[in-house]
């Protein structure tokens, strides 16, 4: 088997798939098939994504050294600590661009509230600071 498909620590991947399939399923026919993909590339990229970064995070500390069970990229000298360290940060990544992607797909209004709440938030401190402006110098000046 490859290392690097190795690292990713294949056993662990059903962690990731179990809940897509289970949300998927409790969709019942309102169910996207696109969606759903996405929703389980996001999880295997994240998971895949932690898995070498344990990898590369317990490599370069020493605690995978005297491991017994599956191979260690780091651990056992089959990859350097930054090229798992980089494959880390990749995988996150992918997952966070599929992530996106999936969230402007169904999520929308998330992004138009945020935009809403940050507007109300500027109006409120701008008012707030006018008023305090005006009562302090119309309460002096009265």
């Amino acid at each position: 088997m490859n290392k690097w498909i190795a690292g990713a620590r294949p056993k662990t991947l059903p962690a990731a798939i179990a809940p897509v399939a289970v949300a998927t399923a409790l969709a019942g026919e309102s169910w996207d098939p696109v969606l759903a993909l996405l929703a389980l590339l996001v999880s295997l990229a994240l998971q895949v994504g932690v898995n070498y970064a344990n990898d590369y995070s317990d490599g370069v500390k020493g605690t995978d050294d005297n491991r017994i069970g599956p191979m260690r990229l780091v651990a056992s000298g089959a990859a350097p600590a930054h090229h798992v360290k980089s494959a880390a940060y990749i995988a996150l990544g992918v997952g966070a661009v599929i992530g996106l992607i999936l969230a402007l797909q169904t999520s929308l209004w998330v992004h138009s509230q945020l935009l809403q709440h940050g507007d109300i938030q500027v109006e409120r401190i701008h008012t707030v600071t006018l008023d305090s402006v005006n009562s302090r110098y119309l309460s002096s000046s009265v």
